[in-house]
């Protein structure tokens, strides 16, 4: 199984990068591929509010979102960390970049 999985703070040394860190772990030894983006650090410019991306075609936006869509929709599961139920950290500006990159055609 391909298993996408976002790190969101950008404290490496951190509680939620230690979960995810062994998360990982758990799943590389059960056997699984998995491919980690770090949305603390990666090149995403903010959404410019256009709605380019849902109805004409890919984010006008020059960045590593459109290299990561194409390993969203390639992964069989998705991973982020939840703290008392709120995404964290810097994924929360991609909730609108991930739900459209999952729902556009490729």
């Amino acid at each position: 199984m391909k298993i996408m999985v976002f790190e969101g703070s950008p404290n490496k040394r951190g509680s939620s990068n230690l979960l995810t860190t062994e998360f990982i772990h758990g799943a590389k030894a059960a056997g699984h591929l998995v491919q980690t983006v770090d949305a603390a650090h990666a090149e995403i410019h903010p959404c410019t509010g256009c709605i380019h991306c849902g109805y004409e075609g890919p984010c006008v936006q020059k960045d590593e979102m459109n290299r990561i869509r194409e390993m969203i929709l390639d992964a069989d599961m998705r991973y982020w960390l939840l703290r008392a139920m709120m995404i964290i950290g810097h994924l929360r500006q991609w909730e609108w970049c991930l739900a459209q990159a999952a729902e556009r055609p490729r």
